[in-house]
């Protein structure tokens, strides 16, 4: 019942988003860890970023509010990044970890560079790192040189490793060797193992003999790994 329930509502959202959200949470709100709201209310928030805000700031204080608030915020993003970021201001602290990350997304689609240096003077922590590797991610799919330079510039440490890493992932598609190369400058030791360890173990699915020529003669693989992969192959 409670799932046709649902259904019935996200069809009516489609139309009426703000009166078929307050019907939703008033009899029926999802469960903790229910994400389809949030993956609907996102539909509201690319379609109509400010009446999304305006209904998601409204909620009482809590997890959902925040959330959803974060998903307006990128809608908005989008279209006005200035005002997004002036808005972004004005979120409560839990808010603004919600939003971060998606935030940079909707910016870097638009502006990367402009997205990058405002995530770099974010306060150090959990939000920054996971935001710089969102960045690095999207901008590395239309201008990896523009994200070799940026990544050049940044201080050694984990957002610096969290956006390297997601740069190697995406470089590794098409050129495994030159991704490895940036790999070897991550500067923590267990997350620079496993992230040449792994884009090692893909190239040598999709070309063992060149990835067989660098495995041998590599020096920022272990002999120990490097017996693990060959023997995998």
């Amino acid at each position: 019942r409670q799932q046709a329930l649902h259904s019935i509502a996200y069809e009516w959202a489609k139309k009426e988003p703000r009166t078929a959200f307050d019907w939703l949470l008033k009899n029926d709100p999802p469960a903790a860890g229910d994400n389809t709201l949030q993956r609907h209310f996102s539909e509201w928030s690319q379609a109509a970023p400010n009446d999304a805000l305006q209904w998601a700031t409204a909620l009482p204080a809590g997890v959902m509010r925040d959330a959803l608030s974060a998903s307006a915020v990128a809608g908005i993003a989008r279209r006005d990044p200035q005002r997004a970021l002036a808005i972004f201001s004005e979120l409560s602290q839990e808010a603004q970890a919600h939003a971060t990350t998606a935030l940079a997304s909707a910016w870097t689609a638009n502006d990367p560079a402009a997205a990058a240096a405002w995530v770099a003077q974010l306060p150090a922590g959990k939000a920054r790192q996971e935001a710089m590797s969102h960045v690095a991610d999207q901008w590395a799919q239309s201008d990896p040189d523009a994200v070799a330079a940026w990544l050049n510039r940044l201080p050694a440490g984990a957002e610096r490793d969290a956006a390297t890493g997601s740069f190697v992932f995406r470089a590794a598609e098409t050129d495994p060797e030159a991704a490895l190369a940036w790999s070897a400058t991550i500067a923590d030791p267990t997350r620079r193992a496993e992230q040449t360890g792994s884009v090692a173990q893909n190239w040598l699915h999709n070309d063992p003999a060149a990835a067989r020529r660098w495995i041998a003669n590599t020096v920022q693989l272990t002999p120990e790994r490097k017996a693990q992969l060959l023997k995998q192959e």
